[in-house]
C-alpha cells in the first residue's frame, strides 16, 4: 500500500519522520485501485520529553535549553499511528 506524506509516497507499513508541527497522511485510490480514500491527521508535538525535565533536575539547565531551542523538548504522546483504509468491496 501507498501513502502520501506531505506529498512524499512511501510504502507502508514504514517507519517516516513527521514535521514536528504535524501531518496529513493519505492513502488515494490513484495509487491504490482496490482501498477508498481515506486521511489520518496526525497534530504536532505534545508532550514534554522526559529527557528536557531530567535535565533540568540533574543541573543540566544548558541542555534544557538546548532542547527548547530546537525543538526536541517535545515528543508524540504516541509515536506510533494506524491509518485507516477501507477496501472497495468488487476487489478481492
Amino acid at each position: 500500500m501507498i501513502a502520501d506524506i506531505g506529498g512524499q509516497k512511501v510504502s507502508v507499513p514504514s517507519e517516516v519522520r513527521i514535521a514536528r508541527k504535524g501531518a496529513v497522511i493519505r492513502v488515494l485510490n490513484e495509487d491504490n485501485p482496490c482501498y477508498e480514500d481515506s486521511k489520518l491527521v496526525v497534530a504536532g508535538q505534545d508532550e514534554i520529553s522526559w529527557w528536557f525535565w531530567g535535565n533540568i533536575l540533574t543541573g543540566g539547565t544548558l541542555g534544557s535549553l538546548t532542547d527548547y531551542v530546537v525543538g526536541s523538548m517535545w515528543v508524540y504522546s504516541n509515536p506510533n499511528f494506524i491509518i485507516p483504509t477501507k477496501k472497495k468491496t468488487q476487489c478481492k
